[in-house]
């Protein structure tokens, strides 16, 4: 299956719009703006200021429904509509809107865009599967970003050499896979249970890959400070920020309802979707990531005096979250170790695998009390003095 055939078959939104801005990146650089596509974005999932160019992004949850053109009328005329509305209301100078989807525009519809478009100063374009897996082809570092896209492409180079050479089929691993080679292989290979190993491995090589960031967490370095002059300015980046943090974690757990799960797993008898599942892990390990990212920002800002203790104790409540991560990857990968072995001698009288994991972030009471505390200290020294 070359390429352009993997991008087609993409149905999670999320995982399509970070292939998106991932090509559109590498292609325009800074002159590319991405647009968080988990808040609401007014059509705009990406804006290109030299040309003054909104994209909107688009991709079916289901294969099938690429076929259905009043759908595909619906958003594409709703979404070039919205672009109308931002260039009207002066929210975005907008001259060009393209349309990129993982599937062909029908000719009707590019018609009626085309003349919409026109009505309202806006050159409408659209953009297809043809052009990202030509974009990843030139961009050989954004296609590593994607390695399911990697896999398969090395899965179908395994198969012609093993028609070629009369090679035998890659072994696929007897564990959570470690490496990217051990995951490439149980992708070639898929045997029994290999939607929970690919699952668990993503995590652990997720993990591994902010193991630095994690060091830093446990001893933080010296970093550049930011400086906040007056309190209104620091209670106000706090709030911000505390904001951020409940933002990062109900993103994460859209990805935990059993509708979500099913579609990444599968339900009984039927195989899972290796797109999801990277998708599932990647989301965590990514929540994984920003929260790192918030406490090192809360470090890095030089609050008023009186704030000080208070900004110090802040950076500790993401502890709990990012331990409960940790030990859910590594529960993760040692009750996922035991698929290989139980499917190899697994009968069918026998009682099935269970595992259970679950994944809840909560917040330290101590850290929060002691937060609280030096809130109320430092207003009392604010009114008092003392």
């Amino acid at each position: 299956m070359n390429l352009e055939a993997q991008i087609e078959l993409i149905t999670v939104p999320q995982e399509f719009t970070r292939l998106c801005n991932a090509v559109l990146t590498a292609e325009h650089g800074d002159d590319f703006l991405p647009i968080d596509d988990d808040r609401a974005d007014h059509g705009n999932d990406g804006y290109r200021k030299s040309t003054r160019q909104v994209f909107a992004v688009h991709c079916f949850k289901r294969i099938q429904k690429q076929a259905i053109t009043d759908e595909i009328r619906r958003k594409v005329l709703g979404d070039l509509g919205k672009a109308k509305t931002l260039k009207e209301q002066g929210l975005w100078e907008i001259d060009a809107w393209t349309f990129l989807a993982n599937y062909p525009m029908p000719e009707e519809i590019g018609r009626e865009a085309v003349a919409l478009g026109a009505k309202c100063g806006i050159d409408a374009s659209w953009l297809g599967p043809s052009f990202l897996a030509s974009a990843l082809q030139r961009h050989s570092d954004v296609r590593e970003l994607f390695p399911t896209l990697q896999a398969n492409e090395i899965a179908e180079q395994l198969d012609g050499l093993r028609d070629a050479l009369d090679e035998p089929q890659p072994e696929a691993p007897s564990r959570v896979p470690r490496t990217l080679e051990e995951k490439q292989a149980l992708l070639a290979v898929r045997p029994p249970g290999w939607e929970y190993l690919l699952f668990a491995g993503c995590l652990y090589l997720g993990k591994q890959e902010l193991g630095l960031k994690w060091r830093d967490h446990e001893l933080p370095p010296y970093s550049p400070k930011r400086s906040l002059d007056s309190i209104g300015e620091a209670t106000d980046y706090l709030n911000g920020e505390f904001n951020r943090v409940n933002g990062l974690i109900e993103a994460m757990m859209r990805v935990f309802p059993q509708e979500v799960q099913d579609q990444a797993f599968g339900t009984p008898g039927e195989p899972g979707d290796p797109i999801s599942i990277e998708h599932f892990a990647t989301r965590i390990i990514q929540t994984y990531g920003e929260l790192l990212d918030w406490a090192a920002s809360l470090r890095a800002v030089t609050p008023p005096d009186v704030l000080i203790p208070a900004f110090e104790i802040a950076a500790r409540m993401a502890d709990q979250p990012l331990l409960e991560v940790r030990e859910f990857v590594d529960n993760a990968v040692r009750e996922m170790d035991r698929v290989p072995s139980f499917a190899a001698s697994h009968s069918e009288e026998e009682e099935p695998l269970t595992i259970e994991l679950e994944l809840k972030l909560t917040i330290d009471e101590d850290v929060s009390a002691e937060f609280h505390r030096r809130l109320k200290r430092a207003k009392r020294k604010l009114r008092w003095g003392f």
